[in-house]
């Protein structure tokens, strides 16, 4: 069957948003996130992150017809413009470290060391459904300061066992499932352990 449906092109969009996490769609064309500014200025204090069947996602661009979590410090607005002034641009995170997850579905998520002593902006949304793969540190950021001595992972939506990877960092960690007590091995750069014990959903 062929269907014709009428309407008009959305071009431009001002967005009302809550304090607090938001979910936003874009416009009828692909949007980057350089085209986003907010009324008043600087109320968005996370990243925009789209969803995909192996869990969020970091999105620079805001794909027609998706939907986006965003956070906001104020009651506001978001002004979505393909001509709007650039007041975004987007910064690589400088990773000292990377924790790699991989469960016994090869679903993977990563966390990462950072040298911030704020690393709010790096805040995750709400955790996604139960049987999606999930991994943030325990203060819901999926990035931490390197220079913290003790690091909680939560670990979600995983099946076991899980492989863990440090990447980019030449530290020792030694990983303990909270929940069980278990000591695993001493975590070194380019070494995997598995955490086989399905209790340890926190590190």
């Amino acid at each position: 069957f062929n269907y014709n449906i009428n309407g008009t092109l959305l071009k431009d969009s001002l967005i009302n948003v809550k304090k607090g996490w938001n979910i936003i769609g874009g416009l009828s064309s692909n949007i980057s996130r350089a085209n986003i500014s907010s009324i008043p200025d600087s109320i968005i204090v996370s990243s925009f992150f789209g969803f995909t069947t192996s869990g969020y996602q970091v999105a620079d661009t805001l794909f027609s017809g998706s939907g986006y979590w965003i956070k906001a410090n104020l009651d506001g607005q978001l002004v979505i413009k393909p001509n709007n002034a650039i007041i975004y641009k987007k910064s690589e995170i400088v990773k000292l470290g990377t924790f790699r997850m991989t469960d016994k579905d090869n679903r993977q998520r990563e966390v990462f060391l950072v040298k911030a002593n704020d690393v709010n902006f790096f805040v995750s949304p709400p955790k996604p459904p139960a049987d999606v793969i999930d991994v943030r540190f325990s203060t819901q950021c999926y990035a931490s300061n390197i220079l913290n001595i003790d690091y909680s992972l939560e670990i979600s939506g995983a099946d076991f066992p899980i492989n863990l990877e440090l990447i980019n960092n030449n530290s020792d960690y030694k990983i303990v499932g909270t929940s069980s007590g278990k000591s695993y091995e001493v975590l070194k750069q380019g070494q995997n352990i598995n955490i086989n014990n399905k209790e340890d959903k926190l590190l």
